[in-house]
């Protein structure tokens, strides 16, 4: 982002398109570009130079921003969290802790004197989008305060699927279906450490992903395995019954592609990735051959499933299922190159998965792959 004889980078620029600037503003920019700090950096490395620091609380000042920074989303969410439980404050004017790298997208946490608490702020995008105006009071719902004890104990309002980032190809599976039936949910992603606790091997007793906690009748009910997730989430949101079958022949069929996933394609294609990424001397060859073979072998059984007449989806003829949304994250473009298998060898499996890739709940959990980030969740 060029300004003036000023190129900003990173949250710097991402913070300043969203503020009117003075000439006071841009001499303090200018400042802290001749200290050769980012914003970002200041933060990564730990810097707390008093004349830094005042730099930036002037700057926060002009711009009418209380504190900003180039945040990591962990970082972001634990002070968001920290935010949210403080006494309430009351001012005569807006007050803004703005986090740029939260995972939903730009955020701004604020306080103001007509309802005098603490509520979280979405800001729009684009170098008008902030003003003092009543165009920040718009605002979502806050999200989840998320800590160990909540995530334990609590009921929640609408179904929480838990992820991880990276590895996409099972969680993604009932963010799809979710999407596609315009149901709100919450996704929490978390790291490897966090998998391993007390409190998520409650929910997940072998500590995988993806793992669900919803409401029914009042009580907290959970569920694990992509493929029993999509099962239970077909079964109590979609009123219309056409994703698991409208009756039993076709909830016969779907399950029995739900079922070719779950025990054949997801498990061989799952562990030839984890050989592929491992080192040198702890890979297998043989066992690696063996496993690429099997998955040619089960891209074509669905490649000749789908190459009968009026086959356009896997589970049933004339409309998408879970089967569909459960194979195709193991049958989508990256994990097929990823694998050196050419798609173009099969011609009907390729045909289906460019058109899954459009129905427009996958093609928004895709979209958002990049989005989750993990976070921070307290003890």
């Amino acid at each position: 982002m060029r300004l003036g004889n000023l190129t900003l980078q990173g949250s710097e620029a991402q913070l300043l398109g969203q503020v009117a600037l003075t000439d006071a503003c841009l001499d303090l920019i200018e400042k802290l570009q001749e200290w050769k700090l980012t914003m970002d950096e200041k933060w990564e490395e730990g810097v707390h130079d008093e004349a830094i620091n005042g730099c930036l609380d002037r700057l926060a000042k002009l711009t009418g921003l209380l504190q900003f920074g180039g945040m990591t989303g962990d970082v972001s969410w634990d002070i968001s969290a920290r935010l949210l439980r403080l006494p309430q404050v009351i001012t005569p004017f807006p007050t803004i802790l703005f986090f740029p790298h939260r995972p939903q997208g730009p955020y701004c946490v604020a306080s103001d004197d007509l309802d005098g608490h603490i509520a979280d702020h979405r800001l729009p995008t684009g170098s008008d989008a902030f003003r003092y105006s009543e165009d920040w009071k718009a605002s979502l719902a806050m999200p989840n305060d998320f800590s160990a004890k909540s995530l334990d104990l609590d009921v929640p309002d609408k179904p929480l699927i838990f992820v991880v980032e990276g590895r996409y190809q099972n969680w993604i599976k009932p963010i799809m279906l979710l999407e596609c039936l315009g149901v709100d949910y919450d996704a929490a992603c978390l790291d490897g450490p966090t998998t391993r606790t007390d409190w998520f091997t409650k929910i997940h007793p072998q500590r995988y992903v993806p793992a669900l906690i919803d409401s029914e009748n009042g009580q907290r009910v959970s569920s694990w395995d992509s493929s029993q997730i999509l099962q239970y989430l077909a079964s109590k949101y979609d009123t219309e019954k056409m994703w698991n079958g409208q009756n039993a022949a076709e909830s016969l069929e779907i399950g029995n592609w739900l079922t070719f996933e779950t025990a054949s394609l997801g498990p061989t294609a799952k562990y030839w990735v984890w050989y592929a990424i491992r080192q040198p001397e702890e890979q297998n060859p043989k066992a690696q051959e063996k496993m690429y073979k099997d998955l040619r072998t089960q891209y074509g059984i669905l490649d000749k499933h789908l190459s009968q007449p009026g086959q356009k989806w896997i589970g049933l003829k004339d409309r998408p299922t879970i089967a569909d949304l459960a194979i195709y994250p193991f049958a989508d473009d990256p994990t097929m190159e990823r694998m050196g298998i050419d798609k173009h060898d099969f011609p009907a499996l390729k045909a289906w998965s460019d058109e899954l890739a459009k129905v427009p709940g996958v093609a928004k959990a895709y979209a958002e792959l990049d989005s989750r980030k993990v976070i921070h969740i307290e003890a």
